[in-house]
């Protein structure tokens, strides 16, 4: 949802759109695998003061995550507000820029003093999603030997102790002692003999 700030001089305009499971789709092709369940309410307003403009939104939505310890896909509602500031400013060539500015975010630039609402709510919604995203707290995760998702059942493989990356030493338990190959000088019997009496 494109919106013209100059249409916002003085006062507030609030702007309620939804953003779709295909608008979704099309627009945050990556392999984060998140999707949209449902289209999402979005409720933004937007205050203008001089060269000043205020974003206050708030987001609502059912997501489909993949849990990082299974692998299975799940629902994740997700209900967040965020705040942002707008400022208009003139760029060195003379035309006029719009630039975002937020303490934990680096500047972005929006030409022609137009803005994507429907964009800057697929930023905060990534901003607000789980850094680790688990299905449930005592999500058991997947068997690290046969892959055997544990919420479903347990397997028959032995429990894994240890660190994996030094499992392979423990193969060297079974291993045959070999000889070194290093032997000491040959003695004689007789120069041993010699040896002892001197």
């Amino acid at each position: 949802m494109k919106i013209d700030l100059r249409s916002i001089l003085h006062g507030t305009r609030e702007f309620q759109f939804l953003v779709t499971p295909g608008w979704w789709e099309e627009n945050c092709r990556d392999d984060s695998g998140i999707r949209l369940a449902a289209p999402m309410d979005a409720t933004v307003l937007v205050s203008g003061a001089g060269n000043k403009y205020i974003l206050d939104g708030r987001l609502t939505g059912d997501f489909i995550l993949q849990c990082d310890r299974c692998l299975e896909p799940y629902e994740y509602h997700l209900t967040t507000d965020f705040r942002l500031a707008l400022i208009v400013r003139q760029g060195e060539d003379g035309q006029t820029e719009v630039e975002l500015f937020r303490e934990d975010l680096e500047e972005g630039l929006v030409d022609e003093l137009t803005i994507d609402l429907a964009d800057i709510a697929r930023e905060q919604v990534f901003l607000a999603l789980p850094m680790k995203s688990l299905c449930r707290e005592d999500c058991a995760g997947l068997c690290p030997v046969c892959g055997t998702n544990l919420n479903e059942g347990a397997c028959r493989c032995e429990p894994v102790t240890g660190h994996p990356g030094f499992s392979k030493l423990k193969e060297l338990d079974d291993l045959p002692l070999q000889p070194s190959g290093v032997q000491g000088p040959t003695v004689e019997k007789g120069e041993e003999e010699r040896s002892e009496t001197k």
